[in-house]
């Protein structure tokens, strides 16, 4: 008979098992990616015991019976906690009574507790390469109001729209359409300031909405009003619920990367719960954490609109965030193209308002003010790091572009406008 050896994980002392409760105050599609990263994480590894609480703060009167009782985990001797907690400042006492380290999800509360969340910037990017590629050149964002994560996405996407040249249009409903209750739906399609919005909004429109069923808000006030889904408005979701699915037309939407979240929320709940006082320092430093979505899920709601697409700009574009400061030219962006440099920057200039030579100045030197404002690298260091072999050939490149040079920048002077690139 052949042996059979068996591997066998340590079985860790109990005073060793670190008890973590997983909170959500949702049971959403998104609670549920979310808890998935949470347990992959576990399951890698010895030494954990994990609890969870679910909660449904929709139900009357739920929101004011939780904050009026200590946190669900808190008698449970949990030693952390991984939470998608509900919203408004009056949370986070509450939530720190059990005087346990906790990971807040979502960027509600990221001056406050650690947390993990979905990169703004990163949405926002995709949103907008999404929208240009489909040939949507004027873009809008509609939220609902008062909510602190809603205003981060919306800054986000205003800002990037502002670094070439473009104006955001915006409108915040005063109803929330969560958690896909069609009244709450058919109420926010029929508020007045959103169809003056809609209305008054030059089309080609493309419309990113903070959420799922905020995209089917936008789609349902389109259809009573007559705009035409996707011809003169392009509607794109956030978080790829099922209800992205069941829009009509369906919704293109951003993946939200909900387990990848969870996962690093453990992680990092991992390190501020460690019994080595250096790991919990390290970690109690590291309080925020952003990871990036990756993905435009396309569906009708996004088709091409007129004027087509502009896929080489979209690559080009591509092309400059990633190697710009690799010291990369326009030549070499050509060769990765199939068109000439007059055509690139022909289409380039209508979609950007820049030529591809103007871009690649811009991203170099706000990568170069980044690194002067955040760092106390030594500028030879930041010239390499933005393409530059001499630090003589960086400053002269700083002090032409942004007014001043490398080391007042850094002492807190105002740079001015980048000059256009010749």
């Amino acid at each position: 008979m052949m042996d059979i050896a068996v591997v066998r994980r340590p079985v860790p002392r109990a005073s060793a098992v670190r008890q973590i409760a997983f909170y959500g105050s949702e049971r959403s599609e998104y609670a549920t990616r979310v808890l998935e990263g949470v347990l992959r994480y576990v399951e890698d590894r010895v030494g954990f015991m994990l609890r969870d609480f679910w909660d449904d703060l929709t139900a009357v009167g739920r929101r004011e019976a939780l904050l009026g009782a200590p946190p669900p985990w808190a008698a449970g001797g949990a030693d952390g906690v991984v939470a998608i907690l509900p919203h408004g400042r009056a949370v986070v006492p509450w939530a720190s009574d059990a005087g346990v380290p906790i990971v807040s999800i979502g960027s509600d509360f990221r001056d406050a507790l650690p947390t993990v969340h979905v990169s703004a910037d990163s949405v926002a990017e995709l949103a907008i390469r999404h929208f240009l590629g489909t040939g949507y050149p004027n873009v809008a964002f509609v939220g609902v109001r008062g909510f602190v994560a809603v205003d981060h996405r919306r800054s986000a996407l205003e800002r990037q729209l502002a670094e070439i040249g473009r104006p955001l249009w915006s409108y915040g409903l005063e109803t929330n359409p969560w958690p896909g209750n069609y009244d709450l739906e058919e109420r926010a399609a029929a508020e007045e300031g959103l169809e003056r919005f809609l209305l008054d909004a030059p089309t080609p429109l493309g419309v990113l909405a903070t959420t799922d069923h905020a995209g089917r808000v936008v789609c349902a006030a389109c259809r009573r009003l007559g705009l035409i889904v996707p011809q003169e408005v392009g509607v794109l979701g956030i978080d790829n619920y099922t209800a992205a699915r069941t829009c009509v037309p369906p919704l293109s939407s951003i993946q939200s990367p909900g387990e990848e979240v969870g996962y690093q929320a453990m992680a990092l709940l991992d390190r501020l719960t460690r019994g080595k006082p250096g790991d919990r320092a390290a970690a109690a430093v590291e309080k925020l954490v952003a990871v990036p979505a990756t993905q435009v899920v396309a569906r009708q709601s996004t088709g091409a609109a007129p004027g087509g697409t502009h896929a080489h700009v979209i690559r080009a574009l591509a092309l400059i965030r990633e190697r710009a400061c690799d010291g990369i030219a326009v030549e070499a962006i050509l060769d990765d193209l199939t068109i000439s440099r007059s055509t690139l920057e022909r289409q380039f200039a209508a979609m950007i308002g820049r030529t591809p030579g103007q871009e690649l100045l811009r991203v170099r030197l706000a990568r170069a003010k980044e690194l002067l404002r955040h760092s106390d690298l030594p500028i030879s260091k930041i010239a390499a790091m933005t393409g530059y072999e001499r630090s003589s050939s960086f400053s002269d490149f700083f002090s032409r572009h942004a007014g001043l040079s490398p080391r007042a920048y850094r002492k807190g002077g105002i740079a001015r406008p980048p000059e256009k690139a010749e």
